[in-house]
């Protein structure tokens, strides 16, 4: 905009004139927020339902030959998570469409209490979570010794609680962070076995398991590393822990 300044000449025999004077105006930011890009995947695994004596099966499925694999199909409308179908109800189960699944990647093992089925595959491991509940930081691994000989695995569940950096145009963007897991056998020095970067943004709590099967002699040290700088400042949010 402009902005006018009149008045009359100075001494010196100068005339009197007007003076404009500018104004620059700054548009208006709006400040960018990436997208939350992040999602916890863990997996599980159990016996969601034990029956006396053989049952009839799944209401939703009564219309398909048992064991069939349209059948397999529909009765993942009777099948619930957390309250919530696996497969809508007004879904065609002889052709579902992928938006037909409110989850993805589950696989149901079904048996109906006959005398001549066979055992359902998926449980032969034995798992026993240990809570570790830590903070990691760049100066201080933190490790966990396993001395049970029968233990041939660990899974390490990390929790991010946000993933966010925030500027000083008030944009909020992901960001990253670098992590490492060591294994130690018999004290015989740290090799790296995951080496992994979490990237992204994400507002909420994030959490990723990693596998580790055991190769070596015991005791065995599990170390977590973090390779990326801590944040010194409350502009950049990428703590995480080592849950479990």
């Amino acid at each position: 905009m402009s902005e006018l300044i009149r008045g009359a000449g100075g001494g010196g025999g100068g005339g009197g004139g007007t003076v404009v004077q500018q104004t620059v105006v700054a548009p208006t930011r709006t400040p960018v927020r990436d997208p939350d890009t992040l999602a916890s995947k863990q997996y599980a695994t159990f016996v969601d339902l034990l029956s006396e004596g053989e049952i009839e099966g799944f209401p939703s499925a009564a219309a398909y030959a048992r064991d069939s694999a349209d059948y397999n199909r529909a009765l993942l409308k009777d099948v619930f998570l957390n309250g919530t179908q696996i497969l809508r109800q007004g879904a065609d189960a002889t052709n579902p469409q992928t938006a037909d699944y409110n989850f993805q990647n589950v696989t149901l093992q079904t048996r109906y209490g006959t005398q001549a089925q066979t055992y359902i595959p998926g449980f032969s491991d034995i798992e026993r979570e240990s809570s570790v509940q830590v903070k990691i930081e760049q100066a201080t691994p933190i490790t966990r010794t396993i001395t049970d000989t029968t233990v041939d695995a660990v899974r390490v569940t990390i929790t991010v609680p946000r993933l966010e950096q925030y500027t000083d145009e008030g944009d909020v963007r992901g960001t990253n962070l670098n992590l490492r897991i060591q294994v130690q056998y018999n004290g015989g020095g740290y090799t790296t076995v995951i080496d992994d970067t979490i990237a992204g943004r994400t507002a909420d709590q994030y959490q990723k398991d990693y596998k580790v099967s055991f190769t070596g002699a015991f005791p065995v040290d599990v170390r977590v590393v973090r390779v990326t700088a801590d944040s010194v400042n409350t502009n950049l949010l990428n703590d995480f822990y080592w849950s479990s």
